[in-house]
């Protein structure tokens, strides 16, 4: 079962090395160019993914906790991960929960990238280190879906990725147009 989550941690490096091509296209101002008023910029987007895999990390961290006490994912939950999942395949367009929404205006692109890596490394340790007793058991409250297995929480994070990938793709090729 490990091998089977990271299998999904290598996926999720490679589309991490997909999404740090785009980036490499733009200096620091351009990344921060925002295409209109109402998107974000390459780097908000960056932003917004690593904000996201921050809080999976805390919660994969304190999941792991002696004193906490998990509970098994239920059917439903499964139920609403797959359709969770199967919308991040689509190109529809999706509000970020509150806690994830909030991005600041301007980002040095190298800090966050350092923070990308030290979250990576984290990530990386869960996936070596969760107990086998726990694979079932909810380690992530997604904001949406709630409590959802080490599995699925690599699942969205992997298709979450690969959602925003697609808006990446877009807005660098109109900022290549510009440069």
């Amino acid at each position: 079962m490990k091998n089977k989550f990271l299998r999904k941690y290598e996926i999720l490096q490679s589309d991490k090395t997909k999404f740090l091509n785009f980036l490499d296209n733009f200096n620091n101002e351009m990344l921060n160019l925002k295409p209109n008023k109402d998107k974000w910029s390459l780097a908000q987007i960056l932003f917004h993914i690593i904000k996201g895999e921050q809080y999976t990390l805390i919660s994969f961290l304190n999941s792991l906790k002696p004193e906490t006490k998990l509970k098994t994912v239920r059917i439903i939950t499964s139920i609403k991960s797959f359709f969770l999942n199967s919308a991040l395949k689509t190109n529809f367009k999706f509000k970020a929960p509150p806690i994830v929404q909030k991005v600041p205006e301007s980002i040095n692109i190298n800090e966050l990238l350092n923070k990308w890596n030290e979250l990576r490394i984290g990530i990386n340790k869960v996936c070596l280190n969760m107990p086998k007793d726990t694979f079932n058991k909810g380690v992530f409250k997604h904001p949406y879906i709630g409590m959802i297995n080490l599995n699925q929480t690599l699942d969205f994070l992997i298709y979450h990725l690969k959602h925003h990938l697609k808006q990446v793709e877009k807005i660098s090729m109109s900022l290549n147009k510009i440069k």
